[in-house]
């Protein structure tokens, strides 16, 4: 009897302690936070690196002068005594281009290329956007019908490069 006794305790002991190990409701929290902690230590490695890299800069533009001249000369935009620095701006805003717009019986012509007037819309719209500061203006040749003159009028009035200036009968 002693002898089942003993299994007995011995198998509840492994029981309990197979529970513990395996099944226990906290266990999931410990993987989760071992998890963190390793997401942790690799954020920490990583910054780690990121300072070291940043000392070995700080200690470079301390101690090399070469790189400490080469930062005075971008930021502070000095020059060495015998030097002259050019310094070349962007003009602060595009001057005004004149766009001539010639429409015929035959069709038109946009800036001295062939265009068709179905096309008109979309290469208004694409010449504002390369040249921002074009002014039309729109010469109707002798024998151009009234529709098609309101087509075109229409078209230009309604794209960005409105309003325009129109001139009546050139030849072409």
């Amino acid at each position: 009897m002693k002898h089942i006794t003993y299994t007995l305790v011995f198998t509840a002991f492994v029981s309990a302690l197979a529970y513990y190990a395996l099944g226990h409701p906290s266990r999931g929290r410990v993987e989760r936070l071992q998890s963190e902690r390793a997401q942790l230590e690799s954020r920490n490695d990583e910054l780690r690196e990121e300072n070291q890299d940043l000392e070995r800069v700080v200690v470079a533009l301390r101690d090399d002068p070469r790189l400490a001249e080469r930062r005075a000369r971008a930021v502070a935009g000095l020059s060495r005594p015998d030097e002259l620095i050019f310094s070349f701006q962007r003009a602060e805003s595009p001057g005004e281009v004149a766009v001539k717009l010639d429409v015929s019986p035959e069709g038109a012509m946009l800036a001295g290329r062939e265009i068709a007037i179905s096309d008109l819309a979309a290469a208004l719209s694409g010449l504002r956007r390369d040249l921002p500061g074009a002014q039309l203006t729109v010469k109707y040749a002798e024998g151009v019908d009234a529709l098609a003159r309101q087509r075109v009028h229409d078209i230009v009035e309604s794209s960005p490069l409105s309003p325009a200036t129109y001139e009546e009968h050139t030849k072409r």
